[in-house]
C-alpha cells in the first residue's frame, strides 16, 4: 500500500479513509460499513466470540453466512504464519457464492472428507471476507496439479493482509467485509495418569480417584436453513433459523448430532410441528425441543443433569 501514497496525495484523496485496516486481531478490517456483511463460526462457538479448544487431530467444522448475496472467501492462519485458503475450492461443494441468509458449512454435509485440526499449537485465526464482487486472488493463491485447495503465496497474517489490501483495492470499497473466528489448538494430553497421593485414612488402605467429564453440547444449523442464528440456552445450545423441512427430518438431523456426541436415543414424541426426545449416555441426560411455526424453527438442547 505504501507504493500507492504518493499517486494517492497526487490525486487528492483521503487515504486513511480509504485504506482497509490491518490488525493483530481482526488482520483486515474494512473502515467503511460495507453493504454486506459476512459471520464465521465454528461447530464448537456458534456465538463466533469465543476461542474453544481444540486437540491435534480433532475433526473441525466451519460455518458462514453473509446478510446480502456475496462472495465469501475463507482462510485459516495458524499460530506459526502458515496459511490454508478453504474457500474456494476444488472439491464439489467448493463454490464460494452463498446466497442471503444461507448457512454454509466446511466440510459440507454431503462431502466424504473430513477436515482436521493440524499445525502448529496456539490461536488459529479463521478470516472470511465477504464481496458482493467476486475478486480477483491471482496474486494471493494458485492450484497446484491436482490439488483441491489452493497453495497461498504468502505467510503470516500481516503478509496476508497486506495481499488482501491488494485484492480488494479494485473493487467499490462498500461492497466487501470481514469476521474473524479464533480457535486455541491445544496438544493432546498424555494419556499416563500423574500419581495422586492417597488421603489419610485410618480406617482404609484404598483411595478412590473419581474423575467427572464435561461435555460441551454443540449444535449445527440446520443445512439449507436460512437466517440461522445461535440463542443462549442454560445449560445448552439452541439454534432459530427459517426452514420449511418437517419437524422429523429435523428431529433425525439433530438426534444424529446427539449421538456422533456420545448419547443415545431414549425415546421421542412428534405432535403437529413440535417434537421432543430424550438422550442419555456416559455424559449425563439432555432433552431435544423441535418447533417449526410457520417456517420458523427454534431448536434447544438442555442438559438436564
Amino acid at each position: 500500500m505504501k507504493s500507492l501514497l504518493p499517486l494517492s496525495l497526487a490525486l487528492g484523496l483521503s487515504v486513511a479513509a480509504a485504506a482497509p485496516k490491518i490488525t493483530a486481531q481482526s488482520i483486515i478490517v474494512n473502515p467503511v460499513k460495507a453493504d454486506a456483511q459476512v459471520s464465521v463460526w465454528t461447530d464448537r462457538d456458534p456465538t463466533g466470540k469465543k476461542t474453544p479448544d481444540y486437540v491435534t487431530g480433532d475433526k473441525i467444522r466451519l460455518f458462514v453466512s453473509v446478510d446480502q448475496d456475496a462472495y465469501v472467501y475463507l482462510f485459516s492462519v495458524e499460530a506459526d504464519g502458515s496459511i490454508d485458503q478453504i474457500l474456494p475450492n476444488a472439491y464439489n461443494s467448493g463454490a464460494n457464492f452463498i446466497k442471503a441468509g444461507v448457512v454454509k458449512s466446511f466440510p459440507g454435509t454431503n462431502d466424504t472428507f473430513t477436515y482436521n485440526v493440524a499445525g502448529s499449537l496456539g490461536i488459529t485465526k479463521v478470516l472470511a471476507i465477504a464481496s458482493t464482487t467476486k475478486l480477483d486472488l491471482a496474486t494471493l493463491s494458485a492450484y497446484k496439479s491436482n490439488e483441491k485447495f489452493a497453495a497461498v503465496k504468502v505467510k503470516g497474517q500481516q503478509q496476508l493482509a497486506q495481499a488482501l489490501s491488494i485484492v480488494v483495492s479494485p473493487v467499490p470499497q462498500k461492497t466487501w467485509s470481514s469476521d474473524v473466528a479464533f480457535i486455541n489448538v491445544v496438544a493432546k494430553p498424555d494419556t499416563q495418569t500423574a500419581a495422586t497421593p492417597a488421603a489419610t485414612n485410618t480406617n482404609t488402605s484404598t483411595t478412590t480417584t473419581t474423575t467427572t467429564q464435561t461435555t460441551t453440547i454443540t449444535l449445527q444449523p440446520y443445512t439449507g436453513a436460512t437466517y440461522a442464528r445461535p440463542v443462549t440456552v442454560q445449560n445448552g445450545a439452541g439454534y432459530v433459523f427459517h426452514s420449511d423441512t418437517q419437524v422429523e427430518t429435523l428431529l433425525k438431523y439433530y438426534s444424529g448430532q446427539l449421538v456422533n456426541m456420545g448419547y443415545a436415543q431414549d425415546d421421542q414424541t412428534i405432535t403437529g410441528t413440535s417434537a421432543i426426545a430424550h438422550f442419555s449416555g456416559d455424559m449425563g441426560k439432555a432433552v431435544l425441543n423441535i418447533k417449526n411455526t410457520s417456517g420458523r424453527v427454534e431448536v434447544s438442547v438442555v442438559r438436564t443433569n
